[in-house]
């Protein structure tokens, strides 16, 4: 499972502004194709742009089209769930001279490995950098770190959001955080290259089945430095790196404000009647 430099036709860089996505993530300077490199680039796109479908709870199926995914995330100043953060962090480090694979995941954050298979649901980046694949995972809005993982070994690896490893499997690699004396498994990366069609398909299930959570659930998240923000229905969340922990449960106009204030969405009135009914606890 190692990057390559091709890139597949719905994630290329022509027509990228460049210029506009480092404004919008707070990066005055072209970042280099290095692990310090990537590791800006990362903590700086989730301070920045925050995980939530609120598209979802709208009866909406995201845009996975460069061009519509730059203007959401970029111009409109929008957050956007994994595959839409895959595509444009992607094509940000691709223009940056960085080489990146996407791959499917499935999530096992909740499930664990009992119980049926689940769905290859997330989106991920894997990133060669002078001979070493590194996890580079900006969209999955739950308790993953805002740097760079290395893809390769089974070592725990410690970083400011906790410790993590990426155990191997018989097919594929599974990642895990380190909680008191176990590891809970947050999903495990399917080995083969991702192409545009998988990530098609994945979206619109995501968007579209009765049972996907982000047809339900109101879900926002943005870890900015040390501190992650999590909106899980009407459970607001924050937690820092030294584990301090404060959560409070919202009103609903509590929520729209938080959405505003906290994860720094433009939010509008036409929102109220989708996330409503979303508001129930995870």
């Amino acid at each position: 499972m190692t990057a390559a430099t091709r890139s597949f036709p719905d994630t290329s860089i022509s027509g990228f502004d460049h210029a506009a996505y480092l404004t919008r993530i707070g990066v005055e300077d072209p970042v280099a194709p290095t692990l310090p490199g990537l590791t800006r680039l990362m903590e700086r796109h989730m301070a920045a742009i925050p995980f939530e479908a609120i598209d979802v709870l709208l009866g909406g199926v995201p845009d996975l089209a460069p061009s519509a995914v730059d203007l959401k995330l970029v111009t409109n100043r929008r957050g956007g769930y994994c595959f839409e953060h895959a595509s444009l962090f992607r094509r940000m480090l691709e223009a940056s001279g960085f080489a990146v694979e996407t791959f499917l995941a499935r999530v096992r954050l909740r499930t664990g490995f009992e119980g049926p298979v689940p769905p290859a649901t997330h989106a991920v980046l894997v990133v060669s950098i002078d001979g070493e694949s590194y996890l580079a995972d900006v969209g999955f809005g739950g308790p993953m770190p805002n740097q760079p993982l290395r893809l390769l070994g089974d070592d725990p690896q410690e970083t400011r959001g906790g410790v993590f490893r990426i155990r191997a499997l018989a097919d594929g690699r599974v990642v895990e955080r380190a909680t008191g004396d176990a590891w809970l498994p947050l999903y495990e990366i399917l080995p083969l290259r991702c192409h545009p069609a998988d990530l098609t398909l994945a979206n619109w299930f995501v968007a579209t089945h009765p049972t996907s959570s982000f047809r339900n659930l109101l879900m926002a998240a943005r870890l900015d430095g040390d501190v992650r923000y999590t909106l899980a229905g009407n459970r607001f969340s924050l937690r820092r790196s030294d584990g301090e922990f404060e959560v409070r449960h919202l009103t609903a106009g509590e929520v729209m404000e938080t959405l505003a204030d906290q994860f720094r969405l433009p939010v509008v009135a036409e929102w109220d009647a989708a996330i409503a009914p979303a508001l129930g606890e995870w």
